[in-house]
């Protein structure tokens, strides 16, 4: 499974580098990320997403996750 998420954040990746922007790319690279363990990674994404749209609940629910997974 994390060999699908390690995939999806490649693609993800190439998103947010076409359209740094986007606060939904930043948010689904996070969430591929968290998935395959690269909680660090994530972590960085979803501050993006979060500094691009404030409000994004995905990124925020996922921060939370991410954040309590590295203490």
């Amino acid at each position: 499974r994390r060999g699908m998420y390690n995939h999806a954040d490649i693609s993800f990746t190439a998103s947010v580098h076409t359209e740094p922007t986007v606060d939904y790319w930043w948010t689904r690279c996070g969430y591929a990320r968290e998935m395959a363990g690269n909680y660090d990674l994530a972590l960085q994404a979803y501050n993006k997403a979060l500094e691009l749209n404030p409000s994004q609940q995905d990124a925020e629910r996922g921060k939370v996750r991410v954040t309590s997974r590295l203490r």
